[in-house]
């Protein structure tokens, strides 16, 4: 995904500039440099996410945690 942002960076450039002057790896790596931040906070959200169902469905549990690698099936634990 990193790639689009970089790689459109670099045809725009081209096509506004058009100069033999301007080093496009210098542009690639200045487009990436804000959506770093963004793709470090999507990454912890995921991270999150993964943690909160992780407790949700009990597969903290090792019994629960083989049923669901063995079914695919999640089941909801009983609040407590």
């Amino acid at each position: 995904m990193l790639l689009w942002y970089a790689g459109l960076s670099v045809v725009i450039v081209y096509f506004v500039f058009q100069s033999a002057g301007v080093d496009y790896r210098l542009v690639a790596v200045g487009s990436l440099l804000p959506a770093a931040g963004i793709v470090v906070l999507e990454e912890l959200a995921g991270l999150a996410a993964c943690a909160w169902i992780a407790v949700r469905f009990g597969l903290t549990d090792r019994a629960r945690r083989d049923d669901f690698l063995r079914t695919g099936r999640l089941r909801a634990t009983t609040p407590s």
